[in-house]
C-alpha cells in the first residue's frame, strides 16, 4: 500500500511552506530517511525526508508551490504500485524532462500608455 509523504508541522504555529526544490524525483527509488524534498517556512529551510523505502511517486506539488502543513506531498509506492489518483483541485508535479514549461502563445503583448507594444 503507497505510504503517503506528509508536510510536517515544523511547530505549534507553522501553517504552511514552499516547497524549495525536490532532492528525488519522480521514480527515483529511495531508503527510509533518505531527504526528498526541501521546504522553506516563514523562518528556516528544512528537508522532509521518506517515511519508508520505496519508489517515489505521485509528486503533488512543484518548486515555488505552497502547501499547507500535514498536506500530502507525494506517495512511496513498492514496485508495481500505483500511488493513489489526485483529486482535481491538485496539480500534478511534471516529470523532470517536462519541468520548463514552454512560453504560452495566447499570451498578448501589453500596450504602453504611449501606444507601443512591449513584451
Amino acid at each position: 500500500m503507497a505510504k503517503e509523504v506528509i508536510l510536517p508541522k515544523f511547530g505549534f504555529t507553522h501553517e504552511e511552506s514552499q516547497i524549495v526544490q525536490w532532492l528525488k524525483h519522480e521514480g527515483d527509488k529511495v531508503d527510509k530517511g533518505d531527504p526528498i524534498v526541501e521546504v522553506t517556512t516563514d523562518k528556516i529551510n528544512m528537508e522532509v525526508e521518506a517515511p519508508e523505502t520505496g519508489i517515489l511517486a505521485g509528486l503533488r506539488a512543484v518548486e515555488g508551490d505552497t502547501m499547507a502543513a500535514t498536506e500530502i506531498l507525494a506517495y512511496i509506492v513498492q514496485p508495481g504500485e500505483k500511488p493513489p489518483s489526485a483529486p482535481p483541485s491538485v496539480r500534478q508535479a511534471p516529470s523532470p524532462a517536462s519541468a520548463k514549461a514552454p512560453a504560452r502563445p495566447d499570451e498578448r503583448a501589453e500596450a504602453k500608455p504611449d501606444g507601443h507594444e512591449r513584451a
